[in-house]
């Protein structure tokens, strides 16, 4: 397996972000120098992140983009798939389009997890399940050498595909094969989830994983222990992108070496 570290868009104007937020040279600096292969970024537009500077950075630093990460679509700027409104989810696409552009020049994936949307008061699910579906598909058709990675997420923050199993069957239903699955293991712990049989029903499908610590710490700041996810991960002959995606807990270069100890640890044979 490899291992990648979040960092914020510079279009991203909030700082309540699950990531590392400044200048990306020294923070790709950073994630090299710590061992790490790859950078995920955490965008909001990607019409207006500096892609060209992402671009140096990495190669600068030997790393990867193994992930554009859509989470400040729908957190900063309210957008997505499920929307009742069609200019909200005609934006949602427009956006998610352009990322799997950039995603695919970059050889790296594009993740959907709170931008697919949620159930809203007064709008009948199925519609939103029938949007959320039209919004994975056309975001899909035409980049079908990259994947479009749909996200459980749990029920504190989402209100429908909550589980690794929801997701499975949501994909299964789509039957594009462009349209895969990434686990983030705080969802799998707040959904009570099986670890070990969710593993081995989505092994199928799992092309990239987020890590963060209790409360959303980076790894190695909480209470986790991340064993059993890199046994079965192991088991199960995965060798994409352990990624962590956390809230800021003291200096960035504490977060970034504690999180790849516990990932060496835990994810290595």
């Amino acid at each position: 397996m490899k291992f990648s570290y979040m960092v914020v868009g510079n279009e991203v104007k909030g700082t309540n972000v699950t990531g590392l937020i400044g200048e990306y040279d020294p923070l790709f600096k950073l994630i090299s120098e710590e061992g790490y292969t790859g950078v995920e970024l955490l965008i909001k537009n990607p019409f207006e992140t500096n892609f060209k500077e992402v671009e140096r950075c990495a190669k600068k630093y030997n790393l990867e983009i193994p992930v554009i990460c859509t989470g400040e679509m729908y957190g900063e700027d309210g957008l997505s798939f499920g929307d009742h409104r069609p200019e909200i989810r005609k934006e949602a696409i427009k956006r998610t389009r352009e990322a799997m552009k950039i995603a695919e020049y970059f050889n790296a994936h594009v993740n959907v997890g709170r931008l697919r949307g949620r159930f809203e008061d007064g709008v009948d699910p199925e519609d939103t399940i029938k949007w959320a579906k039209e919004g994975f598909i056309e975001s899909a058709i035409g980049y079908e050498g990259t994947n479009l990675l749909l996200e459980p997420i749990n029920h504190k923050v989402s209100n429908f595909i909550l589980t690794t199993e929801d997701g499975v069957e949501f994909i299964k239903e789509l039957d594009r094969p462009n349209i895969r699955l990434m686990l983030d293991y705080i969802h799998m712990v707040l959904e009570n989830e099986d670890i070990s049989k969710s593993i081995k029903i989505s092994k199928d499908y799992i092309d990239h994983v987020h890590i963060c610590d209790s409360d959303r710490k980076p790894a190695g700041m909480g209470d986790f222990n991340f064993d059993e996810l890199g046994e079965l991960l192991n088991e199960v002959g995965y060798k994409g992108y352990v990624s962590v995606e956390a809230f800021d807990k003291g200096d960035y270069l504490s977060n970034v070496r504690t999180s790849f100890a516990v990932m060496e640890k835990s994810f290595k044979k």
